[in-house]
């Protein structure tokens, strides 16, 4: 009875700390979704990931983060940044068996972009008491995967799996370290500019006191040097602040050469507008061209590669923003492709894993694939094709019905034939009627057989 009973406690620990580590693992599930815009109502399924070491540290995370911005800026980088002790980073891994990480991390690869989402962290402000904003990001430049011992004990067999994020609870840190490492050079650069300035104003100084000394000695001769010492000073001082204005704009330009080079070479690439039908109307023009070149080429087939975050680049106002969606983009190219072919090449989207990037392949008369026409068609089926194919699938449900209707009653009848003992009771109904209305149904049954 002892060992029975230490067996019964073995095996009530086990089953609890089962449950208590199943528990934790669900905890630790966090989703990822993805949206176009900030607080967009449409969210994207990412994955569903969990950090490769349980426990980890930190349980405050929420156990939904939305991803809804992007981002080039230095803070948000990880390998070729400078270290920063306000972010903590760990290891994710898929456990939804879906595989969209790979192409999500190739996206922001591609683009060199980090991808973050805000929350409100768990840990408001110790003084005023007001909530914090947090920040979950996904970092471009992804470090090097774990060890094998570590991937092997973590039980992870497929690195494309993986992926690392970083968060901070508090994104007021964050912003003020990049404000305070701005600060010295903004300084340095306003001191150097402010030296010849102020060597300036002391040999001016100095002039205008000699003037004034020589004009207190002579009288209209002296009147006539001071103006003319005043002329001559002033041109001085207008030739030495342009002098000082060129040296400070070429020192700053040389501190920041690869900076300028950088937004030099965008605002060439990205043409800058200021409303969204600038936007479709250059897109518009854009397409056209690419078409029009592909009409007069012995190629038979084009793809079109559109991008609403490159497309909308160069708005400011969120509300143009939005005016600027894939259904437009995607509604203009099928326009000029009807228009320039004539409504004899075939347009058809290829299948995409982002909603705000779509590839359109467009083909000449005649050389469109089977399967590509086949969807098309399935696709502008008329109403009345679809209420027949309805109305014989209704039709072949009433009689798969009907029959197994049918069969059922034979089954019964059959079922009763072979077993003799079986009876079956309340055959004959029972009259159910009173004294009285069976007096009555008499009565009138002798009145019909008299008329």
């Amino acid at each position: 009875e002892k060992a029975q009973g230490t067996s019964l406690v073995a095996a009530v620990h086990v089953s609890h700390s089962s449950t208590n580590e199943s528990h934790a693992n669900k905890m630790s599930e966090i989703k990822i979704l993805l949206a176009e815009t900030p607080n967009a109502v449409k969210k994207d399924f990412l994955a569903t990931a969990q950090p490769i070491s349980f426990p980890y540290e930190n349980e405050d995370l929420p156990l939904e983060i939305t991803i809804d911005r992007y981002t080039r800026d230095s803070w948000s980088r990880h390998l070729s940044a400078p270290q920063n002790t306000n972010w903590e980073g760990m290891w994710l891994k898929s456990v939804d068996n879906k595989g969209r990480l790979p192409g999500f991390l190739k996206f922001l690869k591609g683009r060199s972009k980090a991808a973050f989402g805000k929350f409100i962290s768990p840990h408001p402000d110790e003084v005023t008491g007001e909530d914090r904003t947090a920040l979950f990001l996904v970092p471009f430049d992804q470090p090097p995967f774990p060890s094998k011992d570590i991937l092997e004990r973590e039980g992870v067999s497929n690195v494309s799996d993986l992926i690392f994020v970083k968060y901070c609870f508090d994104e007021s840190k964050l912003l003020g370290n990049a404000k305070k490492s701005q600060q010295p050079q903004q300084i340095h650069a306003t001191k150097r500019q402010m030296r010849p300035m102020q060597q300036s104003t002391i040999v001016t100084s100095h002039k205008v006191s000699g003037s004034n000394s020589s004009k207190s000695k002579s009288g209209l001769l002296g009147s006539i040097l001071g103006a003319q010492e005043k002329t001559n000073r002033n041109l001085e001082a207008v030739s030495t602040k342009r002098k000082t204005d060129t040296s400070s704009g070429a020192a700053s330009s040389n501190k920041n050469s690869h900076h300028n080079t950088i937004e030099q070479e965008r605002s060439a690439t990205i043409p800058i507008f200021s409303t969204s039908n600038q936007v479709l109307a250059n897109f518009r023009t854009k397409i056209e061209k690419k078409l029009l070149a592909f009409e007069s080429s012995v190629q038979n087939e084009i793809k079109v590669q559109i991008s609403q975050a490159e497309e909308s680049r160069s708005l400011h106002s969120m509300e143009e923003k939005a005016k600027i969606t894939m259904d437009v983009l995607k509604y203009i190219v099928y326009e000029q492709t009807d228009e320039i072919g004539q409504d004899e090449w075939v347009a058809a989207k290829e299948p995409s894993e982002f909603t705000d990037e779509a590839t359109i392949a467009i083909y000449k008369a005649g050389f469109a694939p089977e399967e590509v026409l086949e969807e098309l068609n399935k696709g502008e089926m008329p109403d009345e094709a679809r209420n027949q194919q309805r109305a014989m699938r209704e039709a072949l449900n009433r009689e798969e019905k009907k029959k197994a209707k049918v069969q059922e009653e034979m089954n019964m009848k059959k079922a009763f034939q072979e077993n003799n003992d079986v009876k079956r009771l309340n055959n004959v109904k029972r009259d159910r009627r009173s004294i009285e209305e069976i007096q009555r149904d008499m009565m009138n049954d002798a009145k019909r057989s008299k008329s």
